[in-house]
């Protein structure tokens, strides 16, 4: 995959049709998630198609990468990459200290990111 092919960028309120659905089919909870939408950084085709998605909460100093959804799984490691770029650059201008992620595919662990820690 070239980054030609795809691109990133932040979701806006024309997106969210798309990514309700997309929350929607990966049983999260699409009503909630649309009041953090600023959070939410998209990749998609050149076309417009929207492919996937991951959010950024900021908290103090800190962020939680959560929420992650694609539309189709075979692109899902090449749009993380993408993705994961936007999400450092967004991080770095906050001057965020330290990532966090709640998902579980190992391209995250790849990256650094460990499990957000939950309370009992």
């Amino acid at each position: 995959m070239s980054s030609g092919t795809y691109r990133v960028r932040r979701a806006t309120l024309d997106d969210i049709t798309e990514l309700s659905a997309l929350w929607r089919s990966m049983q999260f909870p699409a009503a909630d998630l649309e009041k953090r939408l600023t959070e939410f950084q998209v990749a998609e085709t050149q076309d417009g198609e929207l492919l996937g998605a991951v959010a950024l909460q900021l908290l103090e100093r800190q962020g939680r990468v959560h929420s992650e959804a694609f539309s189709d799984f075979s692109v899902a490691d090449q749009a993380r990459a993408l993705l994961w770029e936007r999400i450092r650059v967004v991080a770095i201008n906050h001057g965020l200290e330290r990532l966090w992620t709640q998902e579980q595919a190992p391209f995250w662990r790849h990256c650094g990111l460990v499990p957000t820690i939950t309370e009992a």
